[in-house]
């Protein structure tokens, strides 16, 4: 019983607002130990960092990877912590994925980046789940899509 996953999509604010690269490292631990707290020691934890702004310059998506960068190292020294960066994953984003912003992902760009985290099944496998979620259906349907 109990939590046993907890998922933290975080935007790239950190690293836009300019801070540095240890006040986000802390930040992120600080993230990662109040989640460990409230959810028990053997919480399962998934980052997803920052993605590419496609409305933005170069400065500021180079502050962005900083951040998905810092959230890799806080996964690889920390044997519960998962990160998916979509600097790695998602490198051939492009404007077809977001919303008109440039930044927030669509329902086909949400998709394609959980099946580079979660490729899709052959018809003959198993699910590895119950499919099973907490969400009531009307606010799964609620979900925003670009136009």
């Amino acid at each position: 019983k109990g939590v046993k996953n907890v998922v933290f999509i975080g935007g790239g604010n950190d690293g836009s607002a300019g801070r540095s690269s240890s006040e986000t490292t802390n930040a992120m631990k600080d993230i990662i130990s109040n989640i460990k707290r409230i959810a028990g020691s053997h919480v399962k934890i998934t980052l997803i960092g920052p993605p590419n702004h496609l409305k933005q310059n170069a400065e500021t998506n180079k502050r962005r990877k900083r951040v998905a960068d810092i959230w890799d190292e806080q996964a690889s020294s920390d044997s519960q912590v998962y990160s998916f960066s979509p600097w790695r994953l998602w490198p051939d984003q492009s404007k077809n994925d977001v919303a008109p912003d440039g930044v927030h992902v669509n329902r086909p760009g949400a998709k394609r980046f959980i099946d580079r985290i979660f490729p899709p099944r052959r018809k003959d496998e198993p699910s590895a789940t119950t499919g099973q979620t907490d969400l009531p259906p009307d606010l799964i349907d609620q979900t925003s899509e670009s136009e």
